[in-house]
């Protein structure tokens, strides 16, 4: 084989190699998708949080449903007698609450406005404590702003109780997935910006 069929072969087999790292690299459109119909869907429980808050309610009934029925499957194939009865207990448990969301799906939808305002109320006292305890760096203003607001905020969903609870899971639903679609996308343009950098 001749210098030049070799540097023929090694050229063809370069360009090969670089069609093959371009096809089979870090698929960046499923991010995009997944971006755009997390920030519609988000929209969309804005614009309709009632029908939002069922949504979820009927989510979380069948994601009980499943976890009691996995559960009591894993109980009875593994037959471990130390966690036996305690896997036995959550899976009716689980099976019992997710029948009850479907029955039932608005007291589904309190029991989450009340935890909602559990979390933002001991988020905020965690926040408090921790820039009690470092009151000395930079920032904490901030952080004690924070908390300060979670603490009103689950107040007022307290007080709220239990009319909020038709619009305020579908609303905080909404505003998650708006914001999970934006980094959805973020995450999409940023991996094509570094790949257009990695090429030119």
């Amino acid at each position: 084989m001749s210098a030049t069929d070799t540097a023929d072969f090694a050229s063809q087999n370069g360009a090969s190699d670089d069609t093959r790292s371009r096809v089979t690299g870090p698929r960046r459109w499923p991010y995009l998708v997944i971006g755009l119909f997390s920030v519609l869907a988000g929209f969309i429980a804005i614009a309709m949080p009632f029908v939002a808050t069922l949504s979820a309610s009927l989510l979380l009934g069948a994601v009980l449903l499943a976890n009691g029925v996995v559960t009591l499957f894993s109980a009875f194939r593994d037959r471990e007698t130390k966690r036996l009865f305690i896997e036995i207990i959550v899976g009716v448990l689980s099976i019992i609450g997710g029948a009850a969301l479907f029955v039932a799906p608005l007291a589904g939808a309190l029991s989450i406005t009340i935890l909602l305002a559990s979390f933002f109320a001991a988020s905020g006292v965690m926040r408090l404590i921790w820039a009690a305890r470092h009151r000395q760096e930079s920032g904490t203003g901030w952080l004690i702003l924070g908390g300060l607001l979670s603490i009103a905020l689950a107040v007022l969903l307290f007080l709220e109780l239990p009319f909020n609870a038709f619009w305020v899971p579908g609303l905080f639903l909404g505003i998650d997935l708006v914001f999970n679609g934006v980094a959805m996308i973020s995450l999409w343009a940023a991996t094509r910006r570094d790949t257009a950098t990695d090429e030119g």
